[in-house]
């Protein structure tokens, strides 16, 4: 078995591979060929598993900067089901581990299934850690399946001011941080709720995600009526993602949560100044299901001595 970077020479067989072994909506890019060409022309990269010079396993990621930090994204990891068992996933983490390791300063993140649970363990062997848990993320596959986020970083955030903020954000907000080992030093809040927001509205893939806009486009709407649209759009996924070390995001945090949107999510140091935390709108049963995905990965040792940030 050889690992080698993924060529074009290899594309038909990566197709063949994606098609044979995963649901297909989600990795629509992988299973066309001119697609998956271009997607490689787009900066995309990935490292196949070879049997007999037959692609059995694929890797791959994306790179970009934000505000000068490198931000690696993991993303379809493969292995043939009649190779499963060997290590090959396993090989290929530690491919582009190999990679990845010697872009300084960067951060690695991994949007990983919860259920089936090896690929979450996969990146806790390679020291990631939780970021935290997207209900319904892939809402079309057969269970709406959900997501955790992990992520690792190679130069931790600087030091940074944040607002005070209430419990439920405040208790993600401090478990990650102390899980990453950084220090966040908490100042009195300031200014207005951030106000303007551009919405991302995926129908294939059922999900709704506002974030802030630049203050230049026309479509752009103020959080309060934002907030109103992503409540009435009836999309499985919806969300918001704010920088939470902009002045006014206490005030922010404050009318998310009052309006049913929880803090699932936190990444400090995605860019030079910026902390994102990720909102999601959760209906009752939704809250018991965010917390269910955390509770369980405490029991497997994955998330150790964490609060369930969402409370009915």
């Amino acid at each position: 078995m050889d690992i080698e970077q993924a060529r074009k020479e290899h594309y038909k067989e990566i197709v063949s591979l994606f098609e044979q072994n995963y649901f297909k909506y989600h990795y629509d890019s992988l299973v066309d060929i001119s697609k998956l060409s271009q997607l490689f022309k787009q900066g995309f990269m990935g490292w196949v598993a070879l049997d007999n010079k037959r692609v059995i396993g694929f890797a791959g990621l994306y790179k970009k900067a934000v505000m000068g930090i490198p931000i690696i994204e993991l993303a379809h990891l493969l292995v043939d089901e009649k190779f499963r068992g060997q290590h090959l996933g396993s090989i290929l983490e530690k491919t582009r581990e190999t990679y990845y390791k010697n872009i300084w300063g960067c951060i690695v993140l991994a949007s990983c299934v919860e259920n089936p649970i090896q690929s979450i363990i996969l990146k806790k062997k390679h020291g990631f850690v939780v970021l935290g848990a997207r209900v319904n993320y892939r809402p079309q596959t057969e269970n709406r399946s959900n997501s955790v986020l992990l992520g690792k970083y190679y130069g931790l955030p600087k030091l940074k001011y944040i607002e005070e903020v209430g419990l439920l954000t405040s208790a993600i907000i401090t478990k990650q941080c102390n899980e990453i080992g950084i220090k966040r030093i908490i100042r009195t809040g300031k200014g207005q709720a951030t106000s303007k927001y551009m919405l991302d509205y995926n129908q294939k893939l059922g999900r709704a995600i506002a974030y802030l806009g630049d203050n230049q486009l026309k479509d752009e709407l103020i959080l309060e009526d934002m907030v109103n649209v992503l409540k009435n759009v009836k999309c499985p996924y919806t969300s918001i993602k704010i920088n939470a070390l902009l002045d006014g995001f206490s005030e922010t945090d404050k009318i998310l949560v009052n309006n049913g949107f929880y803090p699932a999510v936190y990444i400090p140091g995605y860019g030079l100044n910026a902390d994102i935390i990720e909102y999601q709108y959760f209906q009752e049963y939704e809250i018991n299901e965010y917390n269910k995905i955390i509770n369980n990965l405490k029991v497997m040792n994955i998330y150790e001595n964490s609060p369930n940030v969402c409370s009915v």
